[in-house]
C-alpha cells in the first residue's frame, strides 16, 4: 500500500505503529512458521491459559491488528496475510 506520493503508507503511521511493524517483522523473519487466529470468544482464563502454555515451548504470541500483521508480513517478505 502506498500514498499519493509513492511512499509506502506506514510512513504516516505514529512511531509505536511503526515499532510494533519492525518488531512482528523481526518476529516473522525469525520463525520457521506463522499462524493467525482469531482469539475473539476466548475467556480471560483460557487466554491467560493458552499463553503460559504457548509460553513454556518457546512459542511467541502476539496480538496485534490485521493492517499492521500485513504492513509486517510484507516487510518480512514472508506474504500477505488475506482476511478469510
Amino acid at each position: 500500500m502506498t500514498t499519493t506520493d509513492g511512499e509506502p503508507a506506514v510512513t504516516r503511521a505514529g512511531p509505536r505503529k511503526k515499532e510494533s511493524v519492525a518488531h512482528l517483522a523481526e518476529l516473522l523473519n525469525r520463525a520457521t512458521s506463522a499462524v493467525v487466529t482469531d482469539y475473539r470468544g476466548l475467556k480471560v482464563k483460557q487466554l491467560e491459559d493458552l499463553r503460559h502454555r504457548l509460553r513454556a515451548e518457546g512459542v511467541d504470541y502476539v496480538v496485534v491488528k490485521n493492517t499492521l500483521a500485513r504492513r509486517a508480513a510484507a516487510d518480512a517478505g514472508v506474504g500477505a496475510f488475506a482476511e478469510a
